[in-house]
């Protein structure tokens, strides 16, 4: 889905979604709902080798239907003009093991730039990344997240110093006030590195990271399943 077509990111324990921005409520809805949410059961590294995912259209249909109900599957098509998500991904199926899923986690390589230490990074990434809040956190205030994802989506254009300062009590707040404390066990050369780094937000930070990970592409130019 276009990124211009996304209101918000959402995130639940195991997969993260988009919701999409209908503009005139009275135009057709041009997404089926359910879809973009994918969830794991289980972590993927519990899950034995063999076991295999089949993505096609018969296995979206049955997934969308089981969430949402086989009405308003048929709503939701309608509103895009098919019949069945047969017309939208065509007769391909794309098959992978967990084994080969696992092959590609442990390809994937991360280097950051000067002004991200891989240490101060690492304990950043997984405050940011979290798929949860702590319920005892006042602080936090509209648009009422339940995620970490969420609140810190929000603050994503805010330098980190003004949310050191606005937000000590939050969970990055108090990351950054024990980083001070002890400049270089997260990486830090000396202190002007670190207020550089400060006078960035965390989007401008992004730009600090590079990920490479090993993939496949499943579908074809007319985006149906190869």
């Amino acid at each position: 889905r276009r990124w211009n077509e996304c209101q918000e990111v959402k995130a639940g324990r195991g997969h993260v979604d988009y919701t999409y921005q209908h503009g005139n409520s009275q135009k057709r809805k041009q997404v089926l709902s359910g879809l973009p949410n994918i969830s794991l059961w289980e972590p993927i590294a519990d899950v034995e080798d063999h076991k295999t995912i089949l993505i096609s259209s018969r296995t979206l249909t049955d997934f969308v239907t089981q969430r949402i109900g086989p009405e308003m599957v048929k709503e939701d098509l309608a509103g895009m003009e098919v019949e069945s998500l047969r017309d939208l991904y065509g007769d391909g199926e794309f098959e992978i093991s967990f084994g080969e899923i696992k092959q590609l986690l442990n390809s994937t390589r991360v280097w950051t730039g000067r002004l991200l230490p891989a240490r101060f990074w690492q304990s950043m990434f997984c405050i940011l990344s979290r798929a949860d809040m702590d319920p005892t956190a006042e602080w936090y205030t509209w648009p009422n997240p339940v995620t970490n994802i969420q609140y810190y989506w929000v603050r994503r254009a805010i330098p980190l110093m003004k949310l050191k300062e606005k937000e000590p009590e939050s969970e990055l707040g108090r990351l950054l006030a024990d980083v001070e404390e002890t400049l270089e066990d997260f990486g830090f050369k000396n202190a002007e590195q670190w207020v550089e780094m400060l006078e960035n937000s965390i989007t401008e930070l992004s730009s600090q990271v590079c990920i490479t990970q090993l993939g496949h592409f499943f579908v074809s130019n007319g985006n149906q399943i190869a």
